[in-house]
């Protein structure tokens, strides 16, 4: 099966990208999010995550391995 997987920087783009078709989704945020195009905030992440959900799509939350380990707790919410 092939998936189509899109990078997003925006709630907008997000959106944007699922109802054009896109399978899944991926992003980061600030802390964490550093080699990816943008960053969305914890009220932005909630907001994409429930629109994802309600069109049956994925997010994946890509954190920077290297610098995760020391940040991680901080960040456990989703």
């Amino acid at each position: 099966m092939i998936e189509l997987i899109a990078t997003i920087e925006s709630v907008e783009q997000a959106k944007r990208v699922l109802e054009g078709g896109a399978d899944k989704i991926v992003t980061g945020e600030a802390v964490f999010g550093l080699r990816l195009p943008g960053h969305l905030t914890d009220t932005q992440m909630a907001e994409v995550i429930a629109f994802a959900h309600k069109k049956g799509k994925k997010l994946w939350w890509r954190p920077t391995p290297f610098y995760t380990m020391t940040k991680l707790p901080k960040h456990g919410r989703f």
